[in-house]
């Protein structure tokens, strides 16, 4: 279950944007002013997921030190900590593949919106950030949960 839910997440949005951005009409040539407005919007973009990736991996590392990882409330969540954690970093990767794609190109004067170089790993970026927060939230939920249910039992055991 942990492992397809993110998988489903990115199947369900996958298959949404192939259907909302499907056209078929033939794409104009951009002049000078368009592409570099193009070229802006990507690179703010995945400098964006960069960015939250980097936050997500933070947020992992504080949320664990505040739930102290390998305690009773963060019990089996090992796996989950390391998918979350790998999500984040291949996202953070694809990223910067997609810069240095994009800079080749622009010196190259060679520039192509819909270039495997540049689509996939945009899309790769979005995906593996997709799973990571993903599996965050549900390691967030994993550790709230045995945490309450710790609290509970602390509760019941001050009552006695």
């Amino acid at each position: 279950m942990v492992i397809l839910l993110p998988i489903l997440v990115t199947a369900m949005l996958g298959a949404t944007e192939m259907w909302v951005s499907r056209d078929s009409s033939p794409q104009p040539k951009l002049d000078a002013d368009q592409l570099k407005t193009v070229v802006e919007l990507d690179q703010e973009l995945i400098k964006l997921f960069i960015s939250l990736a980097t936050a997500l991996i933070g947020g992992i590392a504080y949320y664990v030190k505040s739930s102290g990882l390998f305690t009773r409330q963060t019990e089996g969540a090992l796996p989950i900590l390391v998918a979350t954690t790998t999500a984040s970093i291949l996202s953070i990767f694809f990223g910067h593949l997609f810069l240095t794609n994009l800079r080749n190109q622009l010196a190259l004067n060679k520039f192509n919106v819909h270039s495997k170089a540049t689509v996939w790993p945009e899309r790769l970026q979005y995906i593996f950030f997709l799973f990571a927060l993903t599996w965050f939230a549900l390691l967030a939920l994993r550790i709230e949960r045995r945490r309450s249910l710790s609290d509970e039992d602390d509760i019941e055991s001050d009552e006695i």
